[in-house]
C-alpha cells in the first residue's frame, strides 16, 4: 500500500533541457525541487524527493510532551515513525492516505450489509409466512429472522435493533430492495439516525444486490428440505438453520462464515453409537467422528454374489446358506422343527 511515508525518493537527471513557462509553472504545482545551473533556464537535474519525513522529525525536536513520551519508553520506538501533534502535518497525512488513488481502506466486520424478504412461505401455526435475511458482505454470515408479512415498519425497526444491532453494531451501509417498507420516510428516517447510508438495488444495476440473492436461493433451499420434515413448523428450527448455514463452507471467502467472523470453525463433538451383534460384546460400541477416516478402495473387500435364481413367473425361493443350530419346539403335542 502507497503511502506519504513509504514513498522513495527518485532522482531523474535530465541535460540540455530547455524549461517553458508552462513546465516551470507545473512544477512549482507539483511542489517538485529545480536545480537550475545557470540562468538561461537550462534544467541539468530534477530531483523529486518527500519532505515529510523530515519536516516530522523537525516537529518533534520542538514537541516536549513528545521528548517526555520518548524517554520514558527510552527511545524504544520499534521502528515506528511518531507523528507529533502538529495540526497540518495531520491534515496532510490523512489527506494523502484516503485522497491518494492507490489508498487501500480495510472494509470491518458488518460495516457493508444487505438485506431482503423471503415471502410466499407456508403459514406456522404461530401466523408466521416470511422470512427477513440480513448477510454481511465481508465475512457473509447471515442472520434469519422470522416475521410476518402484516408485521409494521415500526415493528421491523424493533427486530433489526434486537437482532442485528445489539450484536453486530450499526452498519455503514445497507443495500437493499425498492421494498415499499424499505423506501419509506420511516425508515428512512430511522437509518439516518443511525448513521447509515442506504443503497436501494434498480432495474438496471441488479448485481448491487446480488450477495443476499444468492444468500437467499441458499436458504430457500435448506427451507424447502426442512419443510418436507418438520411438516409446517419451519419457524421453530430457524436458529438451527441459521447455524447450518453460518456453518458450511462457502467458496467466494474460502471457509466458513462463522470461521470468517470469530477466526475459528464451530466444530460439533459428535459420537455414534453402533449396534453391534451379543458376539461382539467386547467391542467398545462408541466411537468419535474424529476417528472417521477416508476409506480407501480395495477389490478385496468387494464380495461377490450371483444373482437369484428366478422362477418362470419371476419369483424365487430362499434357500439358506448353512444351518448354524436347529430346535424342536412341541406345540399342541406336535414337534415343530
Amino acid at each position: 500500500m502507497a503511502n506519504a511515508l513509504s514513498r522513495k525518493s527518485q532522482t531523474l537527471s535530465i541535460t540540455s533541457l530547455v524549461v517553458s513557462k508552462e513546465l516551470v509553472k507545473e512544477a512549482r504545482r507539483m511542489d517538485l525541487e529545480l536545480l537550475v545551473e545557470d540562468v538561461t533556464l537550462s534544467l541539468a537535474t530534477l530531483s523529486v524527493q518527500s519532505t515529510l519525513v523530515e519536516r516530522i522529525q523537525s516537529a518533534q525536536a520542538s514537541d516536549e510532551r513528545f521528548k517526555e513520551i520518548i524517554k520514558a519508553i527510552q527511545g524504544d520506538t520499534q521502528g515506528r515513525l511518531c507523528v507529533p501533534k502538529d495540526d497540518q502535518l495531520r491534515k496532510e497525512l490523512l489527506s494523502e492516505a484516503n485522497d491518494y488513488p492507490y489508498s487501500i481502506h480495510p472494509e470491518w466486520k458488518w460495516a457493508y450489509v444487505t438485506m431482503d424478504f423471503i415471502t410466499g412461505l407456508p403459514c406456522t401455526p404461530r401466523g408466521v409466512d416470511a422470512l427477513w435475511v440480513i448477510v454481511d458482505r465481508l465475512t457473509k454470515i447471515a442472520h434469519f429472522i422470522p416475521i410476518k408479512v402484516t408485521y409494521s415498519i415500526d415493528k421491523l425497526a424493533r427486530l433489526y435493533i434486537d437482532n442485528v444491532v445489539c450484536l453486530q453494531g450499526v452498519p455503514v451501509s445497507i443495500i437493499l430492495d425498492r421494498d415499499p417498507r424499505f423506501t419509506s420516510k420511516f425508515w428512512g428516517g430511522f437509518q439516518r439516525a443511525m448513521g447509515t447510508l442506504l443503497s436501494f438495488s434498480t432495474t438496471f444495476h441488479p448485481q448491487t444486490d446480488g450477495q443476499s440473492k444468492r444468500t437467499i436461493q441458499t436458504l430457500e433451499d435448506m427451507l424447502r428440505a426442512c419443510t418436507i420434515d418438520i411438516q409446517g413448523y419451519w419457524d421453530e428450527h430457524v436458529s438451527l438453520i441459521e447455524f447450518a448455514y453460518n456453518n458450511s463452507y462457502q467458496p467466494t471467502i474460502g471457509m466458513a462464515p462463522f470461521e470468517a467472523q470469530y477466526g475459528r470453525s464451530v466444530i460439533l463433538h459428535l459420537a455414534y453409537r453402533l449396534a453391534l451383534p451379543p458376539s461382539l460384546d467386547g467391542v467398545y460400541d462408541v466411537f468419535h467422528v474424529s476417528m472417521l477416516q477416508k476409506y480407501v478402495h480395495d477389490p478385496s473387500n468387494v464380495l461377490s454374489q450371483e444373482p437369484p435364481k428366478l422362477a418362470a413367473d419371476m419369483s424365487y425361493k430362499e434357500v439358506p446358506e448353512k444351518i448354524l443350530d436347529s430346535k424342536v419346539v412341541n406345540l399342541c403335542n406336535r414337534p415343530i422343527h
